[in-house]
This record gives C-alpha cells, sequence and structure tokens, in this order.
C-alpha cells in the first residue's frame, strides 16, 4: 500500500518488478495505468510471460522458468 500510494502521488520515478506470472503477483493494474499516465516514468519488468505488465515496461528482461533451472 506504501508504494502504491508513492508511485501514484508520482514519488516514484522507476520501478523493478520480477513478474513470475499473472497468477502470483496479484492486482498490478495500478502499476500498469500508472506507466500509462506517465506517473510512474520508467517501469522494468522481468518476467517469462507477456502480460500486460510486461508490454507496458519501458525494459523487458527475460526470467528464468522451473524447467530451466539446474537441478
Amino acid at each position: 500500500a506504501v508504494l502504491r500510494a508513492a508511485v501514484e502521488a508520482g514519488r516514484v520515478s522507476a520501478l523493478y518488478v520480477i513478474d513470475p506470472g499473472p497468477a502470483t503477483l496479484g492486482d498490478v493494474d495500478w502499476i500498469v495505468k500508472a506507466r500509462a499516465s506517465g506517473t510512474l516514468p520508467i517501469l522494468v519488468v522481468q518476467g517469462v510471460l507477456m502480460t500486460p505488465l510486461a508490454a507496458a515496461a519501458d525494459v523487458l528482461l527475460a526470467g528464468a522458468t522451473s524447467a530451466e533451472m539446474p537441478r
């Protein structure tokens, strides 16, 4: 709630999000809306799926799935 308030107030200049997938990260619509409105100037997302959050990112970094990790 504190981060969301700071982002929506324009007090965050960049946000880095590790996105494990749409079912586990929770509600991220507020991040997408903040990026679209310009309230959040820079969004960096690391993930394995093309989600609305990833589509809104300025920088998109590849993540690794459990199938790609060494055992």
